[in-house]
């Protein structure tokens, strides 16, 4: 009935009462005015709705809006600014999170005001001149903008990963042309923050990866050598909203091999993965992980590295000729040298 009234009462996340409100329907709606402070913990608050004898429940995600902020860092010179030379400045900036900051208004002022006429030594002795003056002034050193990040490609225009003291202006520039910060997804990053959403471009070679914990077996590692890979950016955008578009996205294809029953089609891949879930390293480093791994007594259950480019001890060749169980054996008796 009209005027009804409706009593709510907010949750906090450890279930604690937060406050009670009480309101009456206005042309059949109720409105409950909530405000929390600064300090109060965020994540899934609750809210109980009562009208007459119905009861209603709803879950509130409650966030830390984070401020974006600044590392500013000028380098100068010397400590000492000598008068008639030409001197030179060095500004740059980036976000908290590391990214340069681009495409920002920089400016910097000078403040001149006179200072001690003391000199170590000649304590008792003045060096000013009373007859001169002088007043504090300001000037403007420079009104410009910072420079940006990109896009990383070889010399003949391909994509690539670069070590980073290998990236060139535009690739600095490219590179934070196709890269956003978005809002952390609070349900995985916690602490919140900001986190990096791009789309990888294709035709460069990586390697991804999963170490799996297997109960009364232990670490397993495995990997697949493949390619990054452009798609229907409509397609894309489908699949991205599906998942989580505050994430990145890399699109990937393994190398097949035909004689490898987990690698004769791409399903067969992901049937034989552990998981949704793996890392991405650029460039084929199979090799280097499948050795990495016999060093540390990890085995490897599923690889596309040709065997010429593979490389364990040569003790392994006791434990069997088939080398994948021979891993797992040789693995379990020479014991784990990882903590």
């Amino acid at each position: 009935p009209e005027g009804h009234p409706a009593t709510l009462e907010l949750y906090t996340p450890e279930g604690q009462f937060y406050t009670r409100m009480v309101s009456t329907d206005q042309d059949g709606f109720y409105t409950f005015p909530i405000a929390t402070s600064s300090d109060d913990p965020t994540g899934w608050w609750n809210a109980y709705v009562k009208v007459g004898g119905s009861a209603f429940h709803k879950s509130l995600h409650i966030e830390t809006v984070k401020p974006n902020r600044l590392k500013v860092n000028l380098e100068l010179p010397g400590e000492i600014l000598q008068g008639g030379a030409r001197n030179t400045a060095r500004v740059t900036s980036s976000w908290l999170t590391g990214v340069p900051a681009s495409g920002l208004k920089a400016s910097a002022t000078m403040t001149l005001s006179r200072g001690p006429a003391t000199f170590k030594g000649f304590d008792g002795y003045t060096f000013r001149n009373p007859a001169s003056s002088f007043e504090n002034s300001e000037y403007s050193l420079f009104d410009t903008t910072l420079d940006g990040n990109g896009y990383a490609t070889d010399s003949e225009g391909n994509p690539t990963m670069k070590q980073w003291w290998e990236l060139t202006d535009e690739d600095q520039k490219e590179i934070l042309a196709h890269t956003h910060w978005m809002p952390a997804d609070r349900d995985y990053f916690r602490g919140g923050g900001f986190s990096s959403n791009f789309l990888t471009r294709g035709g460069m070679p990586v390697t991804m990866m999963r170490l799996n914990l297997v109960k009364g077996l232990g670490p397993v590692f495995q990997l697949a050598e493949g390619w990054t890979v452009d798609i229907d950016p409509e397609i894309h955008k489908v699949l991205d909203m599906r998942t989580d578009p505050t994430w990145p996205t890399t699109w990937f294809v393994p190398r097949l091999d035909l004689t490898r029953d987990c690698f004769k089609d791409v399903y067969s891949v992901m049937n034989c993965w552990g998981a949704n879930h793996g890392a991405i390293s650029y460039g084929h480093i199979g090799a280097d992980l499948i050795t990495l791994c016999s060093m540390l007594r990890i085995p490897v259950c599923m690889h596309n590295v040709p065997d010429d480019q593979i490389f364990r001890p040569a003790a392994w060749n006791a434990f069997g000729m088939n080398k994948e169980g021979a891993d797992f054996r040789a693995c379990e008796n020479f014991g784990p040298t990882y903590k």
